[in-house]
């Protein structure tokens, strides 16, 4: 099970981000861009960062998975296409010379928090 070490990967980088500003207490809410092609199940990647996150700023975050569709552009005539998992083919010129634009992504958006001194929400942009 790869989500549970991508959980920990995304919890050490979050704490971190935090931790630079001494004013921030507590993780309200996390929110994820996970693409299609990594093959990460967002339950399991979800259910993994609360049992990793328990005593820490982030326990009982709400976690919001962004899904990413796996999409590509074809080097050979240009065109910009929803990607078959199966079959990395333009459906125009039928060239397999095809990159993926989106959908091979995971990464933290944003991270929304309290600060110590007020009830005032801030958002760390990534």
């Amino acid at each position: 099970m790869h989500e549970r070490s991508i959980a920990k990967n995304l919890l050490n980088i979050i704490l971190e981000k935090i931790s630079k500003g001494n004013k921030l207490t507590k993780i309200s809410k996390i929110r994820i861009v996970v693409g299609e092609f990594t093959m990460v199940h967002n339950e399991l990647l979800i259910s993994a960062f609360y049992q990793l996150s328990k005593y820490t700023p982030a326990d009982k975050a709400v976690i919001e998975i962004i899904n990413s569709p796996l999409k590509g552009k074809c080097q050979e005539c240009g065109k910009k296409f929803k990607l078959n998992k199966k079959e990395f083919k333009c459906p125009k010129c039928n060239s397999r010379n095809v990159q993926i634009i989106s959908g091979d992504e995971l990464f933290i958006q944003d991270i929304e928090i309290f600060n110590n001194d007020s009830t005032k929400k801030d958002c760390i942009k990534q």
